[in-house]
């Protein structure tokens, strides 16, 4: 069993449902709420209450019951919800998020092993050579910090500038990687940086189970049933496929974690047996050698590829690079920020935000714009963020300009899109006359939806535009559904509180299901399918019993379970964030799941 009663459990707990939400996307979850009650749900699964889940006789979860997936889903896998991000190239990487009752069960696993695998891995010393080498790594002995997807976790405003200590605990995770990192750099004059190809696509489910007979897994006596279970939890949420596993969720981020720490157990072994000074490190799936010969590093990677190979993954060679090691660099520089734009110094003064000040953030961000530095960007726009939040910054005078010129940069470059509707939403919630602007964003949505479908920046506007809305155009927007084809996250945003107030979305998603489907048994199948999340969110927000399915033994347990909540309070960003935010402020110094981030191409 799993007693949440521990402050260690609650916690971990807590951080891994958060860990089903990708970052970058605004809280339609509304994951505060839902933490409530993990407790009650934790507490019906040691009881071997929920008839969804077999579990043996200790109350480890084996396996799931009842489901009937959509006809165009591998029985009996389900559907995740599929969105697409940008990368800095400006080509897309599909991300899922799986569904929660699998991902609960995910939940109850990890935290059953905890002190089988994780602890045995991260908290006992004489196992530190086994992890060192990760700057990825899963747990940590004292606090949680946030990192970003694209590995720019310096400054991310998804953590560091919102909690009060929250800066303390980034600074302390921060310089552990860096050491980690130039540890392993030390004086050595060459690098050489190799990135698997495709790596969350190309990871092979039943690599999972096999780790068990591996080292360290093997030495550490470490619990088969929980590489058994990532193996068949993998298939499940992915359309029951072995191949690839979902991106963007921390079940797969620990899976691929765990498996890396195989691949560099044999990659440590091979520099030694080879008698060589070389230095590794790696990040997710990105490794780093260093040495002073640079024909040592070349000469890696017929060796380093056979034993990738043993786990079906493959070196990218189109982006393997070669560098000498004095010119590797941090990606973003606040010095440099606060030197051009000095009304982003840190002060304890507000500063007015003027015309002067905007034309010179205009020609900064052109000249990154330019030069391809998004990372600078992305924190040139938290810190802007966080100045207006604390009211340390004085947009007053030029706050329609400023709305305008975000409206436009986010077509420049649309992995800025969650830092840039950020801001936008704040400055909504503090200008006093908002419908100009709610008009001006509204014009845009033709150009969205025609352009940017299933993406995150589609997701983000729809989240600001259905958030900022008055009810009448709320409606609007509703009754334009008919006809078009929207993500399920999009659909999310557009649920609202109260009793009847969701049946022309419900009938949609409905609608729209049968149609994908062509089945009629949408009843039993389709909170499986990639409709769950905004069925889910009218079942806590609407009392109705739609179609008589919200109320019926087709809702799993699990969902009924989490209580109906009122509209959820958000903060200025309407993010994620409110709950890692109190999380961070409060953590005591104990072992705790990282949330990490993935490399740019993972």
């Amino acid at each position: 069993m799993v007693d949440l009663n521990l402050d260690m459990n609650d916690i971990n707990a807590q951080l891994l449902l958060q860990g089903i939400w990708y970052l970058e996307l605004p809280d339609l979850m509304d994951l505060d709420e839902l933490i409530a009650d993990l407790s009650t749900i934790f507490s019906h699964i040691n009881s071997k209450n929920l008839t969804e889940y077999a579990q043996s006789d200790e109350g480890f979860i084996t396996d799931w019951r009842f489901i009937t997936p959509p006809p165009y889903i591998r029985s009996p896998g389900v559907e995740a919800i599929s969105f697409f991000d940008f990368k800095k190239n400006k080509s897309l990487r599909e991300m899922q998020i799986p569904n929660l009752l699998h991902y609960i069960s995910f939940m109850y696993n990890t935290l059953f092993e905890f002190n089988s695998i994780f602890g045995k891995l991260y908290l006992d010393e004489s196992n530190y050579e086994l992890t060192k080498n990760s700057l990825s790594y899963l747990v940590y002995g004292e606090e949680f910090v946030l990192h970003d997807y694209n590995q720019e976790d310096d400054y991310d405003m998804l953590g560091k500038f919102t909690a009060k200590n929250n800066k303390i605990h980034n600074s302390t995770i921060m310089a552990e990687n860096k050491k980690r990192y130039l540890q392993e750099e030390a004086d050595y004059i060459f690098s050489l940086k190799m990135d698997i190809e495709s790596f969350f696509p190309n990871l092979y489910t039943h690599n999972f189970e096999k780790m068990a007979q591996l080292p360290p897994y093997v030495t550490l006596n470490a619990d088969i049933r929980y590489f058994k279970f990532l193996d068949l939890f993998h298939q499940r949420v992915n359309n029951n496929q072995t191949k690839g596993i979902p991106a963007g969720i921390f079940s797969s981020h620990i899976a691929a974690e765990l498996c890396m720490l195989s691949v560099d157990y044999e990659i440590t072994g091979y520099i030694r047996s080879t008698g060589r000074r070389i230095g590794y490190v790696r990040y997710v799936d990105d490794l780093t050698f260093f040495s002073d010969a640079e024909s040592e590093l070349s000469e890696l990677f017929p060796s380093i590829q056979s034993i990738l190979n043993k786990y079906r993954l493959r070196i990218n060679g189109n982006k393997t690079e070669s560098l000498r090691s004095v010119y590797l660099v941090q990606p973003t520089y606040i010095t440099e920020i606060e030197n051009v734009l000095p009304f982003l110094r840190e002060s304890s003064d507000a500063v007015v935000f003027g015309l002067t000040e905007l034309f010179d953030l205009k020609k900064y961000v052109v000249g990154l714009l330019l030069s391809k530095h998004t990372s600078q960007i992305r924190t040139v726009l938290s810190i802007f963020l966080k100045k207006i939040r604390e009211e340390k910054l004085d947009i007053t005078n030029v706050i329609e300009e400023v709305f305008y010129y975000l409206l436009k940069l986010v077509f420049e470059d649309e992995s800025l899109a969650c830092h840039i509707y950020r801001l936008i939403d704040i400055i909504l919630l503090k200008a006093d006359n908002i419908d100009n602007l709610v008009k001006a964003l509204a014009l845009k949505r033709n150009k969205i939806d025609n352009e940017y479908p299933d993406t995150i920046l589609q997701i983000w506007y729809y989240h600001i535009l259905m958030r900022h809305s008055n009810s009448h155009d709320k409606g609007r927007i509703i009754n334009d559904l008919g006809g078009k084809l929207y993500n399920p996250l999009v659909l999310t945003t557009m649920v609202e509180f109260g009793e009847k107030r969701n049946r022309k979305l419900f009938t949609y998603i409905r609608d729209t299901y049968i149609n994908e489907s062509g089945s009629n048994e949408w009843k039993k199948e389709i909170i499986y399918s990639k409709w769950w999340l905004p069925l889910f969110r009218i079942l806590r927000y609407d009392t109705y019993n739609y179609d008589g399915f919200m109320k019926s033994k087709n809702i799993p347990q699990v969902f009924k379970l989490f209580s109906m909540h009122s509209q959820n309070g958000c903060d200025y960003s309407g993010t994620v964030l409110t709950g890692q935010m109190a999380l961070a402020a409060v953590l005591p110094q104990m072992p705790v799941f990282l949330n990490f981030g993935l490399p740019e191409d993972a």
